[in-house]
């Protein structure tokens, strides 16, 4: 009998991790290699050649059972012939990297002769560590986990698995352009593979090809209808083509199913902001912070949406609140400005945008703000002269011009 490593096919993104598995992403096995997907481990690559040992089987129940510190307790008792040792190298390494002694586990690897049948899996095995797909370490290494995955795949050219956990590392390096190439192969080889075109469209959409991502998640969504994660990215895409009312439909979606997030539901508020649904908005924000009420971005939203239907003081006080939660914050302070103009009370206005130009004075916007409050002031050269530079941080803002020209 012997222990073969299962690619593990629990969802990972660079944002989080989520594993089904006690034995760290994957899990050992009685029996001959198996794969769930594209012949991550094909049955013919020898690695189901196991060498008896009793000794070595007595360790792989331990490690079954999750025990690892009495299975290396076990391993250093076990005396294992020649023939059996890369196989008590290989269950070394599943120990270690459960107990989270990675550079005892990179030591042993590194030992490894190329030619054992473990060599793959061992770095294999130690990459996921890196990545923390368990989710025992406090953050992720996939600068360190990369080289291991790149190794393990050169020894086991056919094992498509190893590419889209080579892809969940250039994800996270923020290589997306790799990252996308490689989750493409993945989704072509293994086309049921939700993970893959998952991957992949997160990758598009950071690389600004919003439609490509939107393609690759939709069939994501197809696999697997109820999964959170796909709608929030679902959310995303559709919100970075402008499609706001499809956006909030999949961050709906999201924060109903399981493992619906906060960030879904603000999303979706800031998203029938945008589609024009302040009443919706307002409802969906205003639930949030009153579950939530340290949501700073709760509170923006709620703000926004109340200034959008008039409620003038109801968005003060949202917003307010917002700065109350993070003093140093640059553009609720335009919020709070906007607001201020919006009840005629150009003083209060000011004060806010001159701290925030104090924080940042590079922002057209909120010069433009500023020439409306000088102006609603009475003082038109500080108008002129705030809307002059306005036009020379944004030459494209059609709204200062006018302000501009109309002072001259």
């Amino acid at each position: 009998m012997m222990l073969v490593l299962l690619f593990s096919l629990s969802l990972v993104t660079p944002v989080a991790h989520a594993v089904e598995s006690e034995l760290m992403p994957y899990e050992v096995l009685r029996g001959s290699a198996a794969s769930e997907f594209g012949g991550a481990l094909p049955a013919d690559s020898g690695i189901a050649i196991g060498v008896p040992s009793s000794g070595l089987d007595e360790v792989s129940m331990l490690l079954l059972a999750g025990q690892y510190g009495a299975a290396l307790d076990r391993l250093e008792l076990v005396g294992v012939s020649e023939e059996a040792a890369p196989r008590a190298d290989y269950y070394k390494v599943l120990a270690l990297c459960a107990v989270k002694r990675l550079s005892d586990a990179e030591a042993v690897v590194q030992a490894a002769a190329a030619t054992s049948p473990y060599y793959a899996l061992e770095h294999f095995a130690l990459g996921c560590a890196y990545l923390n797909l368990s989710g025992r370490f406090d953050s992720s290494n996939p600068g360190k986990a990369l080289p291991h995955f790149e190794t393990a795949a050169a020894h086991m050219p056919d094992a498509i698995g190893l590419r889209f956990y080579t892809g969940l590392a250039l994800l996270e390096l923020g290589r997306y352009e790799e990252a996308a190439q490689a989750m493409l192969e993945v989704a072509n080889s293994s086309p049921g593979f939700a993970d893959a075109h998952l991957n992949l469209g997160l990758a598009l959409l950071r690389l600004g090809r919003a439609d490509e991502a939107l393609e690759a998640l939709i069939a994501a969504s197809v696999m697997r209808p109820y999964d959170s994660q796909i709608y929030m990215a679902l959310g995303d895409a559709f919100f970075s083509l402008g499609d706001f009312e499809d956006a909030a439909d999949s961050y709906q979606s999201a924060s109903v199913g399981p493992g619906g997030s906060l960030a879904a539901q603000y999303k979706m508020s800031l998203a029938l902001l945008n589609a024009g649904d302040a009443q919706r908005a307002r409802a969906i924000a205003a639930d949030l912070v009153s579950r939530y009420p340290k949501h700073f971005d709760g509170h923006v939203v709620l703000g926004r949406a109340q200034l959008a239907l008039g409620d003038v003081d109801g968005a003060i006080k949202a917003f307010e609140s917002a700065l109350w939660l993070r003093p140093g914050h640059f553009n609720i302070r335009l919020d709070l400005a906007s607001a201020h103009l919006a009840a005629s009370n150009p003083d209060k206005a000011s004060v806010y945008l001159e701290e925030a130009i104090e924080i940042y004075a590079g922002d057209a916007y909120a010069y433009l703000l500023l020439a409306r409050t000088r102006e609603m002031q009475g003082d038109v050269a500080a108008a002129r002269t705030a809307a002059q530079k306005s036009v020379q941080i944004d030459p494209s803002n059609e709204a200062a011009w006018e302000l501009y020209n109309r002072l001259k």
